[in-house]
């Protein structure tokens, strides 16, 4: 992955945490237009000139995601209205683009609600995705690039996924810092 993706990638995930003017900022430097009638505190959706959509889902951010942390631990993801609503803004974002290249990503638990849409999407990178009980030795669709941090706490359990899509691990030395470990900055180790 070459500095041009990695800092596209770094920005678009970090843009999920921001407000939507902010998000705006960050989307102008790469050439991509924020929608602001779909983008919330829970997920940015960005169109590029080629009228490609990218889909940028939140992680854990806000108290309430506390319980979709929990949901994802428990196997009870599919009952909940993040993950829910991520498919039914997949659907809003084809009809109101009416395209089929729709690119999802997310962060932590941002990262598990982008896969939880891979099957109605191009392609999916996450980044320290989290990972629940349902995900252990689950495949991941081949049109996804799961990119984790070695020592990253969050995203442990998804070394035991299967693969079908791509695996990237970051090697670095926040072993005693899952703070670091888990920080988006790793991304420019890739």
């Amino acid at each position: 992955m070459d500095n041009i993706h990695k800092n596209l990638l770094h920005d678009l995930l970090d843009s999920s945490y921001k407000r939507n003017y902010e998000a705006e900022m960050i989307g102008n430097v790469h050439g991509l237009k924020l929608d602001h009638e779909l983008s919330n505190s829970d997920h940015k959706v960005f169109v590029d000139p080629d009228k490609n959509s990218h889909v940028v889902f939140t992680g854990t951010k806000k108290i309430p995601d506390l319980i979709t942390d929990a949901s994802l631990l428990l196997g009870l993801e599919d009952y909940h209205p993040r993950f829910i609503n991520s498919k039914k803004l997949i659907n809003q974002v084809k009809s109101k683009y009416n395209n089929k290249n729709i690119n999802a990503y997310g962060d932590s638990l941002g990262g598990r609600i982008a896969e939880s849409v891979s099957d109605k999407v191009n392609k999916v990178i996450t980044n320290n995705k989290a990972v629940g009980k349902n995900d252990i030795f689950k495949k991941i669709n081949s049109n996804q690039i799961d990119i984790r941090s070695g020592s990253d706490p969050v995203s442990f359990l998804g070394a035991y996924t299967q693969t079908g899509g791509k695996k990237k691990v970051i090697k670095n030395t926040n072993y005693l810092n899952p703070l670091k470990s888990h920080s988006l900055s790793n991304i420019k180790y890739l």
